[in-house]
């Protein structure tokens, strides 16, 4: 599959699967946001001072709260919202099961899987971003592919490092060329609201809420592009 036809897969695959991102998307990322204030309400500034001016601690967990046990379950519930953020969406846009409890069995199924190994590329891009930048950066775009390849592919354990990697390495520089410009709009257009982020307001919350899920919702359909045109399936 060319790239052009890629391209044009992201914003087909958002046009026809925008009432279903808005309708499972939005109530989640409405939850992310209020967890994300929680956490960043018991967080200690001067932690949050040294973090913004690049002095990233190794174990930040351990520094930045003098509760760490405490945020332990805010930042797992985080991370499983997250991934039901991008695993589910995916798994409705290309599995196309035939109900919602049948999808969400199937999501349930997939929890494990998502938790254990996003958290293990994570970490690791996250040990790579410290390095030098281009590690994390290799890494990420290495393992692009995990969160669709767990949903949709019936794989052990063991292999779904192996698997990812294979589909990853077919067409490296079109996946960075293909995700890169929504993994940035993911990430910066969400960030700009980040002054208002503690305004508990209806109004506001709501909207961040929507900015988030318009983005989620491209990332999603830029992924699910991804994975089918390194796969050529669908």
């Amino acid at each position: 599959m060319s790239l052009t036809i890629a391209w044009n897969n992201i914003f087909k695959l958002f046009r026809k699967n925008s009432l279903i991102f808005l309708s499972c998307l939005f109530p989640s990322n409405l939850l992310l946001i209020l967890l994300n204030n929680e956490v960043r309400s018991m967080v200690n500034v001067p932690i949050m001072e040294a973090f913004s001016k690049g002095n990233v601690p190794l174990l930040p967990l351990l520094e930045v709260t003098e509760r760490p046990f405490d945020l332990l379950p805010l930042l797992a519930s985080i991370w499983l919202l997250l991934n039901y953020a991008f695993g589910f969406p995916i798994l409705l846009a290309l599995d196309r099961p035939k109900s919602l409890k049948r999808a969400l069995v199937k999501f349930a199924i997939k929890i494990p899987k998502l938790f254990v190994f996003t958290l293990a590329v994570g970490f690791l891009i996250y040990l790579g971003l410290l390095a030098v930048l281009v590690p994390g950066i290799m890494i990420a775009l290495g393992f692009s592919l995990l969160i669709p390849t767990i949903m949709l592919e019936n794989i052990p354990f063991r292999k779904i490092f192996v698997r990812t990697l294979e589909l990853s390495q077919r067409k490296l520089r079109k996946l960075f060329i293909l995700l890169s410009p929504w993994v940035l709009t993911y990430i910066f257009i969400p960030s700009l609201f980040s002054p208002i982020l503690t305004t508990n307001s209806l109004l506001t919350l709501f909207s961040l809420s929507i900015v988030v899920t318009f983005t989620n919702s491209l990332l999603v359909s830029a992924l699910a592009s991804a994975y089918i045109m390194c796969t050529n399936n669908y």
